[in-house]
């Protein structure tokens, strides 16, 4: 008995994690700076200048999620809303640059 629930809580772990839509998102950080980034004020990884990450896994979200990256001294030098499929449309891709005067630096949607 025990041997089976142990091999249905497996089989149910793995189908669960299997199953889990996600996807690699790239960060691009295209300034002079070290920054770190933020998702929803959670630091998710830092990039130093002119660096690129492309192994950040990302699962599927409802809404719009906020992307934010700091320099070092704290200063948010790129912040932006972004849902699920504006994500898709831009090919998985964020580019991180000095913040526009608006207060706003999107990331520029790249022909795919």
């Amino acid at each position: 008995m025990r041997i089976a629930l142990a091999t249905c809580l497996v089989l149910l772990l793995a189908t669960t994690v299997a199953c889990d839509p996600g996807h690699g998102v790239t960060f691009e950080n295209r300034t002079s700076h070290t920054v770190r980034v933020f998702r929803h004020g959670t630091l998710e990884l830092t990039l130093g200048p002119f660096e690129e990450n492309d192994d950040f896994g990302l699962l599927e979200f409802a809404g719009a999620d906020t992307f934010e990256a700091r320099a070092e001294n704290g200063r948010v030098i790129y912040s932006e809303r972004l849902t699920w499929d504006e994500l898709k449309r831009r090919g998985w891709k964020i580019v991180i640059t000095e913040t526009a005067p608006t207060g706003s630096s999107p990331t520029p949607t790249e022909a795919r």
